[in-house]
């Protein structure tokens, strides 16, 4: 049938030919013949392109001819010589693996044949149905082809002949280097074109001098782009491919230079740099730095430092502008020495690291008390410190105001403050600095005077601070001086309801700052107020954006109509606000989009964009986009689809649109589509344009004569210019294995070092797992290494940059190079810092450290930044000797740079949002739980690395503290903290808790011999200990380890010895028990205690050892009673308190924090076997003391430390916010309800900050539950008595309603309901997830529900049983068809943004219904609705082998019900493939039903068929390509195509 289609087609295609030529025949003069169609012999081409590719030069770092490489047969030596890691099995194994992995495990499979004709029909159609008659000249196509061509006539060819074509379309369209520069300036983020533009100057002459003249010309044009991507790929071209070695480099003006790769830039030697003539360009150009990267630029000043020296950096003031942001703290005095006052302030005013700035402030004499009445002194520097004191370390501010005289109190607001309410000021700093311009007078004796004095700064002020003052102060005319967008909601409720108290019986204008405040009651026009009446305009727009989801649907409810005339600000403000309109709506009002002055589309959500996108993205009479549309290379019309800006939504893309992309164009439109994604690029697009990348290279293989046999093979056609413009994101999805093995040895190497260089973040949602990554980097590494003569260098590491951290073993490097890696590569992005590795790598970064910045004692605040996330992998003795000012001055930049708090989308099997160090953890633990493993050790490194970032912010809010930081709080234990502590000690009152637990658990102990069963386990250890993974083996060691600790601690405890003092090894430890026993002084308890304590080490083994290897029953020899006996055990209960909050000693002589020593495991593991007994032992344990820095269990925590710490604050425990005081805890509880806390550690801060406010159980006010926010969840599931569910607290029910799906039969019944009305509705949110089927349809009238469907109900993302599924059904059927899904037709209408629109109630439609979906319209279906599919038997293999990888990874293993058919299970794993988790869920359900299986499947299903031989290049291309030549021979052709055709009809 297929074969029969595309006869039809051939027949309609030679007929329209045909057509044109008898009409030409009736339509032209006697003096020429000329048909509109010129003849194409497309064998004549391919031959042409296949002589060309041989011949030609590749795009690579080291460019060489193709024909080196190809037939690709000659890459099997090549690699076999290179001793390629993962090409030690046969070539023919490893080709056969990757294409059943890809076929399995991504559905990426050959194209059939009939696809790949129709390919080259419409490949070929494009060109030889295109007439003629415009251009006489035209006579031959492969002529027209071969010949040089003028811009006018390269308009004739269409952009899919242009792109893979590239050489002979082009050729003499471009003659000079500023012609291709004009034309990549043009299209900026077009970096297929941008490379291709550069091959043809670079390969246009020979001449190394005249070629350079060329490269410098095109380069210098492009350096100033505004696109950073370009000037990122310039620095890529220049670098790494033009070999400037071998050109006369001084011809390169500055401007071409400036973009290098910082390698390149280090790695110049002194011959060079006069060669280069970089001297005088760095004296005379060095502005032009401000164009590059901080790491570019730090990597020029250590160049030009090592070949010209300070002095003449400080000669040349443009280039010590330039590089003044990178020079090393320690330079800077004796740089500056010479420059007068002014100057020196002038540097200070400067964009600087506010590290930077404060050396520069010692440097103005402020560090001595200044002259109180020389004005020419005190002013500017008053000035100064107005503009720039934000920056500076609270030491110098405080210095400040101690040695200086400068206006205080009501003089001070004189000069504007406006430099302090940024978002880079600490607030902590903040409170210091308004505390020193207060009255001395309480807040409750304040008037208008004084609170007018502190202006806008009042967001500084506590909750209690504002409750304090009088309420008669806020008058409106007042209150309006006080607003910023820096007060908080909590703060505006508290001056909102104090203004309306001051002007009661008033009529009085509402300032616009206290619009977030305004109740729903207010908004919706339903209260009665003395306020004058509201508008609709940017100030409520901007407040909206604040809004409670009451409050938003409360102010639409009369005042929807009315965004369409507010368009702008809409967009700029809160384009959330569209989202209250369904697409069709949108799309009826897309003219109001185009006319807004705001360009910010990009803030449109996807669906709207998407829904602009079908709008203004017709298709043509083959089913095809133009392509030049969606990349603003039309002119725009005042009507047709270019009128529409497509362009401008390029990001709202989908699959549908995708497909609808001709091969030909596609790297174009995937180059031009990356930049516009704000986030990350989801995982149906992602695998949607890989899928298209196949076709481009499968259409490019037939149409270069190159065979290619597998995927590695198809891969290996990628040139340079596409894999840059494809980008990582879209590579990974065909896994790191496929990737690392790609036949090609150079294409294989350009992939790696793309996807190293992009942001670490792009693996967590993709398609690789952590042994991916770790084969990536050690397969780049020896590409590499083998290159690049086996130095382990800062080239190396820079191409490796995100890979680096994977490498499996430590490496050679030194310790300069290490620190180039950080403070160059590393600063050229901001978030390449945050590593995702286990605690094996971790050490080893540590390592390298140690190495390049030595002891941590030594460690200045610059090194810290640079630093940043990397100190994640120091341990905590390492992070306490780090000098505490070095922290202090530092931390507020840590916090805000820090990634790990960020929370990422579509992380493998969650619908929400996931927290990066979450993420990370999960990715260690290939998507398991994060309770055990390298998944829990990571979380536990987060959280030291936090708690120290809180210790050093802590230090800043010493200086405003008005009460004792150290909580002596000594003889708490706090609840363990999940992850260690700078220990501390306590006292022994419950040492003897040890003996009651022991005689307890000794009395109920199930009948197993625990040390029979310990040994049994060790013995399987040690068998399998050298086959083990790295990562289970050091956790296996870790094991054994931390369990030595606990017994030696427990046992020395009992005897009432202080472990946290002195020196203890096992030895002491077993020779301190055996005198006590011999002196007579172990007592029957302690004995009995020491015991237990034996036994407890025992059981603790058993369980984490049995865990870790994964160990069954049977393995073990007992039942399976015995083994749920095990782990219900509990262990080391007391002694795990206690070490959670001892302090540990240490002599005074050690000073160096512990070093990571490679040593021989296996060696070290029987060791630590052998030395384990039931006999109490215990490692030395060597804590270096603090002798500053105070820990966070000796500080009392303030709501200034929280703030300012950011999203480290959110790792902090319940015993932390126990010593709180209470006034602080009640401070905080808008920041405690806005901290993005890990899922499982809510619980306890709920339970901690209910203890402290809440001890009676007081109802939660509404204003409280709003500033409760994210924390609303654990109130409703522990606490929901607290809460106020009177429908008068609607706008605060609305937050509960986000965040959690518990008491919607609590409200019901407070608010005796009968039927939910449209505000309830939509504000109830997820709460309404808890209603029954019959529930809905007694509460919700339809009416009501199509009302608030859109998006309030849409994005409800409930778990909906059959039941509910069928009656919510019924409420949306009747709006399909204004969804474009009108199930009454037998195939549903293509509009791929109404499923995006329904989220989750796409998952209630029936599943005939959902199997009318188009394949491009189930990539879009969403996880939420994914995953309330009842049986995905009732859904077609071919629609479930579309779902995007992140919905396949939600599904659950009940949804396959009893017996999920075989081909529905190869389409699961073929969409979620990438999902470690759901792949074993599916091996675990292919064993349970494989007796099933082979009743119901014939033999052919269950077993591959034999893989035939593929057929022969010249073959396989002359049979795809026969039948397509234009001209006479079609015509001829035509009759017996359709008789042929005639005849397969019959």
């Amino acid at each position: 049938m297929g074969f029969f289609l595309i006869c039809l087609w051939l027949v309609a295609t030679v007929g329209s030919q045909k057509l044109h030529e008898q009409e030409s025949t009736t339509t032209t003069t006697s003096t020429t013949t000329l048909s509109p169609l010129a003849p194409l012999d497309m064998k004549l081409v391919s031959f042409e392109l296949n002589n060309m590719f041989y011949e030609s030069f590749n795009d690579y770092m080291t460019s060489e001819v193709n024909k080196k490489y190809f037939p690709l047969d000659k890459c099997k030596d090549i690699n076999l010589k290179m001793k390629r890691p993962n090409y030690e099995s046969p070539y023919v194994d490893i080709r056969s693996s990757i294409d059943d992995y890809v076929s399995t495990y991504r559905g990426f499979n050959p194209m059939s044949k009939d696809e790949l004709t129709l390919l080259l029909l419409d490949f070929t159609h494009q060109l030889s149905n295109k007439s003629v008659v415009f251009d006489t000249d035209i006579r031959n196509w492969n002529k027209f082809l071969s010949k040089p061509k003028s811009t006018n006539e390269l308009s004739y060819v269409p952009q899919t002949w242009r792109n893979l074509l590239f050489p002979q379309v082009y050729k003499g369209v471009y003659s000079t280097p500023e012609d291709w520069a004009n034309k990549v300036e043009k299209e900026e983020n077009n970096i297929f074109l941008f490379y291709n533009a550069a091959g043809s100057v670079y390969n246009s002459v020979r001449d190394n001098n005249l070629m350079a003249s060329y490269l410098n010309i095109f380069a210098r044009k492009l350096a100033k782009s505004s696109s950073k991507i370009l000037r990122n790929e310039l620095g890529n071209l220049i670098g790494y491919r033009w070999q400037m070695d071998k050109m006369k480099s001084s011809l390169f003006s500055f401007e071409s230079l400036i973009h290098l790769p910082v390698e390149d830039i280090l790695m110049i030697d002194n011959q060079t740099f006069k060669d280069m003539q970089l001297a005088q360009k760095l004296s005379t150009s060095g502005d032009l730095l401000d164009y590059t990267t901080p790491g570019g630029r730090m990597a020029w000043y250590i160049l030009a430092q090592r070949n010209l020296g300070d002095q003449k950096i400080i000669e040349s003031k443009a280039f010590l502008k330039s590089i003044i942001s990178v020079v090393p703290l320690d330079k800077i005095p004796s740089m500056l020495e010479s420059l007068s006052p002014a100057d020196r302030s002038g540097l200070a005013r400067l964009d600087l690291n506010p590290l930077r700035i404060q050396v520069i402030w010692n440097m103005l004499g402020t560090n001595v008390p200044l002259p109180v009445f020389d004005d020419s002194v005190v002013q500017p520097l008053s000035q100064l410190f107005f503009e720039v004191g934000y920056k500076l370390d609270i030491e110098q501010i405080d210095n400040f105001y101690k040695l200086s005289f400068i206006p205080q109190h009501n003089g001070w607001k004189k000069l504007d403050p406006i430099f302090w309410l940024g978002d880079d000021v600490p607030f902590s700093i903040l409170r210091y600095f308004i505390s020193k311009h207060l009255p001395t007078s309480p807040k409750a004796t304040y008037g208008m005077v004084e609170v007018m004095g502190v202006g806008k700064l009042i967001n500084s002020f506590s909750f209690s601070d504002l409750k304090a003052i009088p309420a008669k102060v806020f008058k409106s005319s007042v209150t309006s001086e006080l607003l910023s967008d820096k007060l908080t909601n909590g703060q505006l409720y508290i001056i909102h309801d104090k203004t309306h108290e001051a002007e009661k019986g008033n009529k009085f204008t509402l300032p616009a700052g206290l619009y977030p405040a305004l109740s729903s009651k207010v908004l919706s026009g339903q209260a009665l107020t003395y306020m004058t009446s509201i508008s609709f305009n940017e100030d409520m727009i901007k407040a909206s954006a604040r809004f409670t989801p009451a409050q938003t649907v409360a102010l639409l409810s009369s005042h929807k109509s009315k965004i369409w005339e507010q368009v702008d600000s809409v967009v700029k403000y809160n384009p959330g606000l569209f989202e209250y309109f369904t697409v069709q709506e949108l799309k009826k009002k897309i003219q109001h989009l185009l006319n807004s002055t705001s360009r910010d589309i990009n803030k449109l959500s996807m669906r709207l964009k998407a829904a602009w996108l079908e709008l203004a993205s017709p298709v043509d009479e083959n089913g095809y986009i133009n392509s030049d549309l969606l990349l603003n290379r039309v002119s725009i019309s005042e009507k047709g689809p270019s009128s529409l800006l497509p362009y401008l939504a390029l990001s709202g893309l989908t699959c549908d649109l995708i497909s609808k992309i001709r091969p030909g164009e596609i790297i174009e439109v995937i180059s031009a589509y990356r930049p516009t994604v704000t986030d990350v690029v989801p995982s149906c697009i992602r695998k949607c344009f890989a899928a298209a990348v196949r076709k481009y290279l499968t259409l490019k293989a037939e149409l270069y004569r190159i065979q290619v046999n597998g995927e590695v093979e198809l891969l290996s056609l990628l040139t340079a210019a596409e894999i840059r413009s494809i980008g990582a994101e879209i590579m990974l999805t065909w896994g790191g294995e496929t990737l690392a093995s790609i036949t090609h040895p150079k294409v294989m190497m350009e992939v790696l070092i793309m996807i190293s260089n992009e942001a670490p973040h792009i693996y967590l949602h993709n398609g690789v797992s952590y042994s991916d990554m770790e084969l990536m980097a050690n397969v780049l590494l020896n590409s590499l290494v083998e290159s690049e003569k086996a130095i382990v260098d800062i080239g190396v590491m820079s191409k490796m940059r995100d890979l680096f951290p994977y490498l499996k073993h430590e490496v050679d490097v030194s310790g300069l190079d290490f620190r180039w890696f950080i403070e160059t590569v590393h600063r050229n992005t901001d978030d390449s810092r945050a590593l995702c590795i286990p605690t094996r790598q971790r050490n080893i970064i540590r390592n390298y450290i140690l190495k390049a910045y030595g002891h941590p004692s030594n460690w200045t605040s610059m090194d810290l930044f640079y630093l940043g996330d990397f100190l994640i992998v120091m341990s905590e003795a390492d992070l306490v000797q780090v000098p505490v000012k070095a922290l202090r001055t530092v931390v507020p930049q840590l916090v805000k740079e820090s990634l790990y708090g960020e929370e990422l989308p579509e992380i493998r099997g969650h619908t929400d949002h996931r927290l990066y160090y979450e993420a990370c953890a999960a990715f260690l633990n290939d998507g398991e739980s994060l309770d055990f493993g390298e998944g829990k050790l990571f979380i536990e490194a987060w959280g030291k690395l936090a708690m120290w970032h809180l210790s050093g912010v802590n230090e800043i809010s010493s200086y405003n503290s008005i009460q004792p930081r150290y909580s002596g709080a000594r003889n708490l234990v706090p609840e363990s903290r999940g992850y260690t502590r700078f220990y501390r000690s306590v006292d022994n009152e419950s040492v003897f808790r040890v003996t009651r637990q022991a005689k307890e658990q000794l009395e109920t102990a199930p009948k197993i011999d625990y040390r029979l069963l310990h040994d049994k386990v060790m013995d399987i250890l040690m068998k399998r200990y050298k086959s083990l993974p790295p990562n289970i083996s050091d956790q296996a060691v870790t094991v054994i380890t931390r369990t030595q600790e606990l017994l030696g601690n427990g046992s020395l405890r009992i005897l009432g010895i202080n472990p946290t003092k002195g020196m203890w090894n096992q030895t002491v430890v077993l020779k301190t028990i055996t005198d006590f026993k011999a002196a007579r002084n172990l007592t029957q308890a302690q004995e009995q205690g020491i015991t237990q304590l034996a036994l407890d080490a025992q059981i603790r083994l058993i369980q984490e050892l049995v865990k870790l290897l994964k160990l069954s029953a049977s393995e073990l020899g007992i039942s399976a009673e015995m083994i749920n006996q095990v782990n219900s055990r509990v262990t080391f209960k007391e002694v795990e308190a206690y070490m959670a909050t001892a302090k540990y000693t240490s002599p005074e002589n050690v000073t160096a924090p512990p070093t990571i020593v490679l040593v021989d495991e296996e060696e070290f593991l029987q060791k630590e076997i052998e030395s384990f007994s039931p006999t109490p032992t215990t490692k030395p344990v060597v804590i270096v003391p603090h002798s500053v820095l105070l820990h966070l269990d000796d500080i009392s925590l303030t709501c200034d430390d929280l703030k300012t710490a950011g999203r480290s604050a959110a790792m902090i425990r319940s015993d932390d916010i126990g010593r709180m005081n209470k006034t602080e805890v009640a401070d905080c509880l808008e920041v405690f309800g806005n901290m993005d806390i890990l899922e499982s550690y809510r619980p306890e801060i709920w339970a901690a900050i209910r203890k402290k406010l809440y001890p009676d159980g007081t109802k939660i006010t509404g204003g409280e539950m709003i500033n409760l926010n994210k924390l609303l969840g654990e109130v409703a599931r522990f606490n929901p008595q607290y809460l106020n569910l009177d429908q008068s607290n609607i706008d605060a029910i609305s937050v509960l309603g986000k965040h959690s799906d518990l008491l919607i039969h609590e409200y019901l019944k407070v608010n005796n309901k009968v039927v939910l009305n449209e505000l309830e509705l939509a504000s109830l949110g997820r709460m309404l997830c808890g209603l029954t089927a019959d529930e809905w349809l007694s509460y919700v009238n339809r009416q009501t529900f199509t009302k608030v469907m859109m998006p309030s109900l849409a994005r409800l993302n409930c778990m909906a049983d059959e039941k509910v599924r069928a009656l919510l059904y019924t409420y949306i059927k009747p709006s399909l068809t204004e969804f474009n899904l009108n199930v009454a037709q037998r195939t549903l209408t293509e509009s791929v943004s109404s499923v995006i629109e329904l989220n989750w109630l796409m998952g209630v439609l029936p599943e005939e219904h959902l199997n009318r979906l188009s394949s491009t319209m189930m990539s879009h279906v969403s996880d939420s609705a994914v995953r309330i599919i009842p049986s995905l038997n009732n859904v077609s293999a071919d629609l479930l082998s579309n779902l995007s990888p992140h919905s396949a990874s939600n599904l659950e293993v009940h949804q396959f019900g009893e017996y999920l058919e075989l081909p529905r299970r190869r389409a699961v794993r073929a969409a979620g493939g990438e999902d470690p988790v759901l792949r074993s869920v599916l091996d675990k359900y292919d064993l349970k039903v494989a007796e099933q299986d082979a009743e119901r499947s014939p033999r052919s299903e269950l077993e591959p068929e034999p893989e035939s031989e593929p057929e022969t290049d010249s073959k396989h291309s002359s049979d795809s390509l026969s039948g397509l030549n234009s001209g006479s021979s079609q015509i001829l052709a035509y009759s017996s195509v359709l008789f042929f055709c005639m005849i397969l009809a019959f």
